[in-house]
């Protein structure tokens, strides 16, 4: 499956595709128009197989750090790497414009996602509770580059 996955920057004509996944990824999605508004004033990396988007990777600068806004894979084609291969382009990425280190805040219940930054070096830094808006609680989770 690997070998059939394009990484490439994300383009507005994108934004339809991320918000879809983003609708099935998370319980407060983020809106059309602020998809659109990040992909003008942050970073964005999409996946895609025959054209199609499957996942996406969000990220903005702050000072010599980079954090990761958003990441996620269609429910279709998760568990086939696909996810690794974008944190991995994303970290490249985020190297390659001199960050020095990289944040994200992940949901303490999302087992896969914090086994996959782990996976990648990230380290839970901190224990946010109640950080979203229902209630659940973070990690703020980093990775020295």
């Amino acid at each position: 499956m690997k070998k059939n996955i394009m990484i490439k920057k994300a383009s507005q004509n994108d934004v339809f595709d991320i918000y879809e996944i983003e609708k099935t990824s998370f319980k407060f999605p983020f809106s059309v128009n602020e998809i659109r508004r990040m992909l003008i004033h942050d970073y964005a990396l999409v996946a895609k197989i025959g054209g199609k988007v499957v996942g996406y990777c969000i990220f903005k600068r702050k000072n010599s750090n980079f954090f990761i806004v958003s990441i996620a894979i269609h429910p279709l084609y998760r568990r086939k790497g696909i996810a690794s291969l974008l944190l991995s382009k994303t970290i490249e990425e985020c190297k390659k414009l001199g960050c020095r280190k990289i944040g994200l805040h992940v949901r303490t219940k999302n087992m896969p996602a914090i086994r996959l930054y782990k996976k990648f070096g990230f380290k839970i830094k901190k224990f946010i509770p109640s950080y979203y808006s229902d209630g659940e609680s973070s990690y703020y989770m980093e990775l020295p580059l």
